[in-house]
């Protein structure tokens, strides 16, 4: 059980450092176009 939630745990991080690091690509992204 405690093996599950960690899996969980860290595939849940993953898609938010993931997420964090579109977000700052689309902010880069958006300042060059700038």
């Amino acid at each position: 059980m405690c093996y599950i939630y960690v899996i969980k745990r860290e595939k849940f991080t993953n898609i938010l450092e993931i997420g964090l690091f579109k977000i700052r690509k689309f902010s880069v992204d958006t300042v060059h176009k700038i």
